[in-house]
């Protein structure tokens, strides 16, 4: 835990740090708080980490699950273009056999046919 005693060490290592005239023994003081420090924000934000990761988590689940059913939906999609097109094909191929009709039945009465008759 980190303690005001700490602090002050540490504040007067950084001092003799700064000015050049800090020892290899102190230099390895030095470390050793800052160690400290990295480990007790470490523990202070793993809590915060862990719900974070858990809420990545649960948000690439469902942008998978949404990926899913668009990728189905698109597929639906598709399904239902392509009966349209048979739709429109299969009315166009009506409409010219209707017009056949017509034109045989006026070629034969010898008078204009009306749609559908």
């Amino acid at each position: 835990m980190w303690t005001d005693e700490k602090q002050r060490q540490l504040d007067g290592l950084r001092e003799k740090e700064f000015a050049g005239t800090l020892t290899a023994d102190e230099q390895q003081q030095l470390e050793q708080l800052f160690a400290e420090i990295e480990a007790e924000e470490e523990e202070l934000l793993r809590p915060a980490r862990e719900r974070n990761d858990q809420r990545i988590a649960e948000l690439r689940n469902e942008c998978a699950e949404a990926d899913a059913r668009n990728a189905a939906l698109a597929a639906v999609a598709a399904r239902q273009q392509e009966l349209l097109t048979q739709a429109r094909a299969y009315l166009n191929s009506l409409l010219a056999e209707q017009a056949i009709i017509n034109a045989e039945r006026e070629r034969l009465a010898g008078k204009p046919a009306r749609l559908g008759r």
